[in-house]
C-alpha cells in the first residue's frame, strides 16, 4: 500500500539546480527542484548503491558521485544502462512539507 509521508521540510530543499539527501523512517531519498517542480527518487544508486543525494544535476538527471551513472529526476531512466531504473516517488508540497508517495 503507497501513502503519503512526509520527506523533509520544504525549507530543507535544495535550491534550483541541486541535489540534497535525506533520511526519514529509515530510508534515504534523493530530493530537488527542477522547473519549480520538486523531485523525489530513491537515494541509492541502483548501480553499486551510491548515494545519489551526493551527487550533481546535470540537464535534469541526478549524476551518482561514485561512478558517474546519471538518472531522469522525472522518470528514473539511468542514462548509460537501459536496465538501471532509480524509483521515482510522486512528490508535493503541503504546508510547508515535502511529501512523496511512498
Amino acid at each position: 500500500m503507497t501513502e503519503w509521508m512526509t520527506i523533509c521540510a520544504e525549507a530543507d530543499l535544495p535550491p534550483e539546480g541541486e541535489v540534497a539527501e535525506v533520511e526519514t523512517a529509515g530510508r534515504t531519498y534523493c530530493v530537488a527542484r527542477l522547473g519549480g517542480a520538486v523531485c523525489v527518487v530513491d537515494g541509492v544508486c541502483p548501480h553499486e548503491g551510491g548515494p545519489l543525494g551526493q551527487g550533481v544535476l546535470e540537464d535534469g538527471r541526478v549524476v551518482c558521485p561514485w561512478h558517474a551513472f546519471a538518472y531522469d529526476l522525472r522518470t528514473g531512466a539511468a542514462e548509460h544502462d537501459a536496465s538501471l531504473k532509480v524509483q521515482v516517488f510522486e512528490a508535493e508540497v503541503q504546508n510547508g512539507e515535502v511529501r512523496a508517495k511512498v
